[in-house]
């Protein structure tokens, strides 16, 4: 208990300063404990192995005393000065005493704990309670020995995940003194990390050898995976420093890597420089950690994947309706993303995406595609992509579909606009720089609608009250909203889109209304439709079961998405569900639900479907729309304006 260390530490300071007799008394104010506690810590084997050499004398009516010669100060101070106390912040109880836990090999007594803290041997046990029910997801608990003390118990590799999402979700607002004096690029969290659980020394190491892996590699890990390879090795060294080692199943593949060559590279730097003994399982925990960093660029020995790529980006394309095979960074950074994405997946390293929600709420229609497109990638390794995956391989198509046409190819379009000149080139700018494909060639006021051509224009951008009488038009409000941007991509999209009436014809919609009150019985019942009406094969369920457990394909706005793997659908269709009370969906409320059944085959009407009702489902005021949908009738109605 790193708390008892600090205080022996300035008990045994204390003693040799005065150098003469001290009662137990004093010695308990300046600690700021009981005196109880300073006689425990005079007779703990702490403080005797400390002053090893050491005699304490204690004299009635005089107090105590550390009887010892000029060597042994010498020595025993020069010991204390690698154990100095790192400057703590304000953290609550909760995280102090967790914190504690998960950085000593000793068990930890609730009177003690209570002392510490200042607080009754009840709220203690309450914390406790409180720790033992956040560690649950982690398999993690709270072991309670009588006579011995408190202790976290689990799996070594279950306690570090367990410590790395505290420091990735609880440190980034705790303030602390930043003590590192070397160039480096770890982000405030880790800093903050690395200040309270190390010392300086300690951090440059950690600095060192991940500089040294970088120059192996001859690249840089991303600035995030910088950050996080600082929060392993804290981790590791924490944890071994007590003699808690991980526990891997020798891989003779994983051995094979160039990653298993750094990483006992990286064991042979901690044991010379830190003096902690590692295990060889330690360096597969290593290699597992460094398989799953992402790089600034990643060499590629597997030619698969460029054909694999190559292969998403057609389809996913296809169902955006945009190119994306002459976007010319997106394949190489999903090459660069990709591999280490797969190895997190396939070593069961979790990755936090902080942007997951936005891009499920602000691009929900990027986020349904590309979650029912990975099926050749997922097949080719034996995978499924999990939520934070999916939402990181958004973030790369995002970012490709900004510059997917040349300016010369772009929407020509007019601005009506009142508002005044301030508004004007708010709105220009904006709408031009959110949507790449468009250029906005004039701008009109009032006093000018009745003498222009908009026949002149592919689209009429209207942000005022009046209406005018053209099939181009999009109103807009001035302050333009996500779902006014949504608006004007959706026309530009429909330019080109096939007719609402040749997808009623080709029937790829199935609608049902059902009072289902809860997810497993919906996903038996109507993968069972599917099957019984040849849509798909038997094994479809067993594959929309597989994928929910890495992935539980809930979007946004009340909406999941369940699919299965193509190669198990026989004719492709779309089937919502409107359900008349929201469901469990996991730790989410679901009430439509929409069956995504694709065998990936590019039939045009399908996939123009699938666009208008993936716009629907980005939309807030459209998805309550399809909420009130009684028939399929009324949906078509919602899908001729998508």
């Amino acid at each position: 208990m790193r708390f008892v260390r600090d205080k022996i530490n300035e008990l045994i300071q204390q003693l040799i300063k005065i150098d003469d007799y001290i009662t137990v008394k004093c010695l308990a104010e300046f600690l700021g404990v009981s005196p109880r506690t300073i006689h425990n810590y005079l007779n703990s084997k702490q403080f005797k192995e400390k002053t090893k050499g050491a005699t304490i004398m204690k004299t009635p009516n005089k107090g105590v005393k550390l009887a010892t010669d000029a060597q042994q100060k010498l020595t025993i101070m020069s010991n204390l000065e690698k154990e100095l106390p790192i400057q703590k912040h304000v953290v609550s109880d909760f995280l102090n005493i967790l914190f504690t836990l998960l950085e000593t090999n000793e068990p930890l007594d609730i009177n003690e704990l209570s002392e510490t803290y200042y607080t009754s041997t009840t709220n203690i046990r309450n914390i406790l309670n409180a720790i033992d029910n956040f560690m649950e997801p982690f398999s993690c608990k709270i072991q309670h020995k009588r006579n011995h003390g408190i202790s976290i118990k689990g799996d070594e590799k279950n306690i570090r995940s367990l410590f790395i999402f505290i420091l990735l979700n609880h440190f980034s607002d705790i303030s602390c003194n930043n003590r590192i004096t070397k160039d480096h690029r770890f982000n405030t969290t880790t800093i903050n990390a690395l200040n309270y659980f190390l010392k300086p020394e300690e951090t440059d190491n950690i600095i060192d050898i991940i500089d040294l892996i970088e120059k192996m590699l001859e690249s840089h890990f991303s600035d995030a995976d910088y950050s996080l390879f600082g929060l392993h090795l804290l981790i590791l060294i924490v944890r071994t420093k007590q003699g808690f080692y991980i526990s891997e199943t020798n891989d003779t593949k994983l051995m094979e890597t160039h990653e298993y060559l750094y990483a006992t590279m990286i064991k042979s730097q901690i044991e010379s420089k830190l003096y902690i003994k590692l295990t060889s399982e330690e360096i597969i925990y290593l290699t597992h950690i460094l398989l799953s960093l992402r790089k600034q660029m990643n060499s590629l020995s597997i030619h698969y994947e460029l054909d694999i790529v190559d292969k998403f980006i057609k389809a996913l394309g296809y169902k955006l309706n945009v190119d994306l095979t002459h976007s010319p960074n997106l394949k190489k950074n999903l090459l660069t993303h990709l591999r280490p994405a797969i190895n997190r997946l396939k070593y069961g390293i979790a990755s936090n995406n902080l942007l997951l929600d936005k891009v499920k709420h602000e691009f929900t229609d990027i986020y349904i595609s590309v979650m029912t497109t990975m099926d050749d990638l997922e097949k080719e390794e034996n995978i499924h992509f999990d939520a934070n995956e999916i939402g990181f391989i958004c973030l790369h198509i995002i970012a490709a579909l900004s510059d997917h046409l040349p300016k010369d190819d772009a929407i020509k379009a007019v601005l009506l606009c009142n508002e005044g000149l301030s508004f004007e080139v708010f709105l220009k700018n904006a709408i031009e720089s959110n949507i790449d494909n468009i250029k906005i060639t004039h701008i009109i006021r009032f006093d000018n609608f009745q003498n222009e051509n908009f026949d002149n224009y592919d689209l009429v951008i209207n942000t005022t009250s009046l209406a005018i009488e053209c099939k181009k038009e999009v109103k807009i409000t001035p302050n333009l909203s996500m779902e006014d941007l949504k608006a004007i991509q959706s026309f530009i999209y429909n330019l080109n889109e096939t007719s609402v009436t040749e997808i009623i014809d080709d029937d790829y919609l199935i609608f049902f209304k059902d009072n289902i009150d809860n997810k497993d019985t919906l996903i038996i019942e109507y993968c069972d439709y599917l099957f019984q009406n040849g849509y798909v094969t038997k094994n479809y369920y067993q594959s929309v079961l597989s994928r929910m457990k890495i992935n539980n394909t809930y979007v946004a706005r009340g909406i999941a998405v369940p699919h299965g793997h193509p190669d198990y659908v026989i004719k492709s269709t779309i089937m919502i569900i409107i359900l008349d009370n929201k469901i469990k969906w996991y730790e989410h409320n679901a009430q439509i639900i929409l069956f995504i059944v694709s065998n990936n085959d590019q039939y045009q009407n399908y996939n123009t479907l699938l666009r208008k009702v993936m716009r629907i489902a980005s939309s807030n005021e459209k998805t309550l729309s399809l909420l009130n949908c009684a028939t399929k009738e009324d949906v078509y109605k919602i899908i001729k304006d998508a």
